[in-house]
């Protein structure tokens, strides 16, 4: 057999050469393209299954630890102490992520339909007798002048008695945070002018006790 070592170092021999220098690629199709790659031509892919094979049989057994992917078994050209090489790296983490979500609860829907769910809901809900305003109103956009009291009354009291953000106080009205922000202020400055209106308020909040 021929001692695959000995290859005079001429533009024939070259891709040879070139092969058993990316050999530790350890896989022969591998280490055929890149010399395909760089030379335009290559070695045959017996040849390259040889030279890969040598450099298995006469790597150190420490050398050689580690160095293998330890799920497809490729080669892992830097350190890494998940003995993996990136792609099945990348697949394992993406596992992991999507059992931790597939275990973590559902989280609540936010609105069904056109009712909202939980305090903003109740707040909405009884409103409705004490406005005279129904709640479908409440969440459209008008913008009439008794529509838009009794909205921000549902603002100002689902604020008080609730630890939700502005954001999803307002994500549940169909309006933004500082739509909602500028609601409150609205409904705090009309309770201290008006009296018939901060009782429709106080009577909303002891609605929810």
């Amino acid at each position: 057999m021929t001692d695959l070592r000995e290859h005079p170092a001429d533009e024939s021999t070259a891709p040879h050469v070139y092969a058993r220098r990316v050999a530790y690629l350890g896989c022969p199709h591998k280490v055929r393209a890149a010399t395909l790659n760089y030379f335009g031509r290559a070695p045959s892919l017996g040849y390259c299954e040889r030279i890969v094979d040598e450099r298995r049989r006469t790597m150190r057994p420490v050398e050689r630890a580690g160095r293998e992917c330890r799920d497809c078994g490729q080669p892992i050209r830097h350190a890494s102490k998940s003995q993996r090489c990136s792609q099945c790296w990348d697949k394992l983490r993406e596992g992991e992520k999507a059992a931790q979500k597939a275990n973590e609860p559902e989280p609540e829907p936010e609105t069904v339909g056109p009712v909202c769910i939980g305090i903003v809901s109740r707040t909405l809900h009884a409103a409705e007798p004490i406005f005279g305003i129904t709640v479908a109103d409440i969440l459209s956009p008008r913008r009439d002048a008794s529509i838009a009291r009794a909205r921000h009354a549902v603002m100002m009291v689902a604020a008080q008695t609730s630890r939700l953000s502005l954001a999803q106080i307002g994500n549940r009205l169909n309006r933004e945070h500082s739509t909602v922000m500028h609601g409150i202020s609205q409904a705090v400055r009309r309770s201290a002018k008006d009296a018939d209106y901060a009782a429709k308020v106080q009577a909303l909040r002891e609605a929810l006790t």
